[in-house]
């Protein structure tokens, strides 16, 4: 949850997309990732991460030029999820590259799977620390 409250909050931070759809029809990425998203999973460098019941409600609704994420927490009320925090920005698909720009940066993450139910994401971050892959996986509401 920590990389998709990141997520949520730069909701940008990502890198390059490249997406396969597992559909036979033609429907584009565009149009098939409108709709919303509920967070099922995340990695890094392959180790998953642990998530909690609430860290599992948050979502990111795509409308065709605008997404909205949101997560939830339980910090101030341990055992109650409360909004932590809604996320609006524009984006774009180019291909499998999804685009995603707030506060007029715009960051790109990879596709790697998009069908009619599940949407997954992947992010290479390079730092001093060395290379990160996240994966972040979401089920159509």
């Amino acid at each position: 949850m920590k990389h998709f409250k990141t997520l949520c909050l730069a909701l940008l931070a990502v890198a390059m997309v490249s997406c396969g759809s597992d559909d036979d029809d033609n429907r584009s990425n565009a149009e098939l990732i409108i709709g919303t998203w509920q967070l099922t999973s995340e990695t890094e460098n392959g180790q998953n991460e642990q998530l909690d019941d609430c860290e599992l409600m948050g979502t990111v609704q795509f409308d065709g030029t605008v997404f909205t994420s949101v997560t939830f927490d339980d910090f101030n009320n341990p055992g109650t999820c409360e909004n932590d925090g809604t996320f609006t920005g524009g984006y774009s698909i180019s291909g499998s590259t999804l685009n995603l720009t707030t506060f007029g940066t715009t960051d790109s993450v990879e596709i790697t799977t998009l069908n009619d139910s599940i949407l997954v994401l992947t992010e290479t971050d390079t730092d001093e620390d060395g290379t990160f892959v996240y994966v972040t996986t979401f089920t159509r509401l």
